[in-house]
C-alpha cells in the first residue's frame, strides 16, 4: 500500500484485471484477519467527500462514491484467488483477491500491517 495525502494505493499481485470488493461501514467491521494471505490499515481523508477509486491500468473513468468529507480508515485484505481463473496465464503474477472495508474516524492513526504475508507475492 502506499500512501500520500488523500491517496492509497494498493499494490497488487498482476498487472491485469483484479477482483476487488469495496464496503462502507459507520463503524469499525469485524473483520476475521486470520482468514486472509495479508491485511493492512492507513488513514485516507476526504476533505470534499468524494472518493474515486480507478484502476489504474484500463479506466480513464474512476469509480466515484459520494461520502461526508472527513477522515476514514481503509483495511484491504488480500487473498489467493482459487475459483475463475482465466484460460491463460498471459501476464505474469499471483491470481487475488482483493478486499477494502472503508469507515470513519475521527482521530489519525498510523498506517500498520495487520498479517503479513507468508511470502512476497507483488514483485
Amino acid at each position: 500500500m502506499a500512501i500520500t495525502p488523500h491517496t492509497i494505493a494498493v499494490g497488487t499481485a498482476r498487472y491485469a484485471t483484479v477482483p476487488v470488493t469495496l464496503t462502507v461501514h459507520s463503524a469499525v467491521p469485524i473483520t476475521e484477519v486470520n482468514a486472509y494471505h495479508h491485511v493492512e490499515e492507513a488513514d485516507l481523508v476526504l476533505p470534499s467527500g468524494e472518493l474515486h477509486i480507478n484502476d489504474g491500468v484500463v479506466s480513464d473513468n474512476p469509480t466515484r462514491i459520494v461520502l461526508a468529507p472527513g477522515r476514514y480508515r481503509l483495511r484491504v485484505a488480500h487473498e489467493p484467488l482459487t475459483v475463475g481463473l482465466p484460460d491463460t496465464d498471459e501476464i505474469l503474477g499471483n491470481h487475488m483477491t482483493y478486499r477494502i472495508w472503508l469507515w470513519p474516524v475521527g482521530t489519525e492513526t498510523e498506517p500498520v500491517v495487520l498479517l503479513r504475508g507468508a511470502t512476497t507475492w507483488a514483485g
